[in-house]
């Protein structure tokens, strides 16, 4: 099955939407087709629609993936959504994660409005998206916290 990338813009929201099976070199090429896309937009925001697509990327994938958004140039300086079906949060949550910790604005959903709600402006909470907090800390629930008496605790995530 092939790939298929659709990239539209409204106001100041460009939507790129991935269809059919994403490999690693797929999903490579459809953030440079997105990133070529955006090239000569100005201001914008990007949503990445992966809800059609389907797709077998492991977490080292997704890591090399978030590495390689440097080299695409500025597509992705801007904030950047990526809206997937529930039971691949989890993967759109670490992909957001490395991308967050190489200075990247990204932000896993599973609701349109929650990414739309976000793009705009207004915070996203931890139960909706997993953004970075001001000063590009992320969100760190109380059992990953350390324990200030230096004391090990066992994480619930």
């Amino acid at each position: 099955m092939h790939t298929k990338l659709i990239v539209a813009r409204e106001k100041d929201i460009i939507t790129a939407t991935a269809e059919g099976i994403l490999t690693f070199e797929e999903s490579r090429q459809a953030l440079a087709d997105v990133a070529a896309a955006t090239e000569s937009s100005g201001d914008y925001k990007l949503l990445l629609d992966t809800r059609r697509a389907r797709s077998r990327l492991s977490a080292a994938d997704l890591w090399h993936l978030a590495a390689e958004l440097p080299a695409l140039g500025m597509a992705f300086r801007h904030k950047t959504a990526v809206l997937c079906l529930t039971q691949k949060f989890d993967d759109a949550r670490f992909f957001a994660v490395c991308a967050q910790n190489r200075g990247f604005p990204v932000c896993g959903f599973t609701a349109f409005e929650d990414a739309m709600t976000w793009l705009n402006g207004k915070p996203a909470t931890p139960a909706q998206a997993t953004a970075a907090l001001p000063g590009g800390e992320l969100p760190v629930a109380a059992a990953e916290r350390p324990d200030p008496e230096g004391n090990d605790r066992p994480s619930d995530l």
